[in-house]
């Protein structure tokens, strides 16, 4: 077996460390001083990442600098011995070449130490590291755990529980898929993508004014932020309850807030407004900008009876108006009854993409 080569990988991991310390402050001054440890130890002990380190735009991904880069990355997660993070680093690299997610937070285990999380923190071309991005995924530690169920490991990150199988004497992990067939936990998770997004953004934005810079400063669009706007009100008045349940998996702070109805519905149009197909986004980018509309000025004329607009923009409107309409109905409604609002879930479904952004870190 070759001599395994972790140390340029373990060298670009060590470009984002100087930054931890801020970003440490920031994440505590934002979820709270009882936070510090818990913060410290999950960025503190995270493993940075990227699928190539290209310097410029002639580089192709499958550069042979690129290419050796990827398999010191490999070595280095070989070495640090944490369950599935070889398979999912290669499968963020095919994504990569086609254009697919940017980034994406990883909290793993390993059989030495079955509770102890190990982090990894999966970023895109490391010349086009954008700060935003990098929050988001950080964010998604710091609201993670892991829990040991008898022959069940937990992973919780957010409001999204996965789970595996395990079996520590034979160095058993065996993930359980099943959830993915949930309709339910798959919405849930989406929500919960999308106060991961909204809570990073606003952390990120109060370490920007404290002088904060890794990468690129704009803040990027994701497919999750088209329910900001709707749940903008919901999420400033609840704060607390939203920080409670995803920093602590107390998943109750946020749904006791709804009847099971209203929460349930509330699920199923958050999912119909995010989970568009990627042309369909691309028009409804094009449309908005074209008529000099944004989501809250059209929210705020459309009363759901004319047919003036083209259909996708109907029921991207539907939806968000019936987001904040559920929304604004929380805690309010706690133990009454309500009739549904019903939005036609759509069929084709795309991931999150960050947009690119052509500037350079170096």
């Amino acid at each position: 077996m070759p001599k395994l080569n972790s140390s340029w990988a373990r060298r670009v991991n060590e470009t984002v460390k100087p930054k931890i310390p801020q970003i440490i402050d920031a994440f505590i001054a934002f979820y709270g001083e009882e936070y510090r440890e818990k913060i410290s130890q999950r960025l503190n002990n995270t493993i940075f990442v990227f699928t190539d380190v290209s310097t410029t735009e002639s580089d192709d991904i499958n550069s042979p600098a690129n290419i050796k880069y990827r398999q010191s990355v490999l070595d280095l997660l070989i070495e640090e011995d944490i369950v599935d993070a070889e398979e999912i680093y290669l499968d963020m690299c095919a994504d990569g070449a086609y254009g697919g997610a940017s980034g994406s937070a990883y909290v793993g285990f390993r059989f030495s130490n079955i509770t102890q999380p190990a982090a990894i923190c999966f970023l895109p071309k490391l010349t086009k590291i954008n700060d935003s991005i990098l929050f988001h995924e950080l964010n998604h530690i710091v609201l993670s755990d892991l829990n040991l169920d008898g022959k069940f490991l937990n992973r919780r990150m957010g409001l999204s529980i996965l789970k595996y199988y395990i079996d520590i004497e034979n160095q058993i992990a065996i993930f359980d898929d099943t959830v993915f067939g949930d309709e339910k936990e798959e919405q849930l998770s989406l929500f919960d993508e999308v106060i991961n997004d909204y809570l990073s953004i606003k952390i990120l934005k109060a370490a920007q004014s404290e002088g904060f810079k890794f990468g690129t400063t704009e803040i990027l669009s994701s497919a999750y932020s088209a329910a900001f706007t709707p749940l903008e009100s919901f999420f400033e008045k609840y704060l607390k309850e939203i920080k409670e349940a995803v920093l602590n998996g107390n998943k109750a702070a946020l749904t006791n807030l709804f009847t099971k109805d209203d929460f349930d519905d509330l699920l199923k149009n958050i999912d119909a407004l995010i989970t568009i197909d990627n042309k369909e986004f691309e028009f409804l980018q094009g449309w908005f900008e074209e008529n000099n509309f944004d989501l809250e000025k059209l929210m705020k004329q459309f009363d759901g009876s004319s047919l003036s607009y083209p259909a996708v923009v109907e029921e991207y409107v539907f939806a968000a108006k019936a987001v904040e309409k559920l929304a604004a109905k929380a805690r309010r409604t706690k133990h009454k009854s309500h009739t549904k609002t019903k939005v036609e879930k759509k069929s084709n479904k795309s991931g999150a993409v960050f947009e690119n952004d052509d500037q350079s870190l170096l």
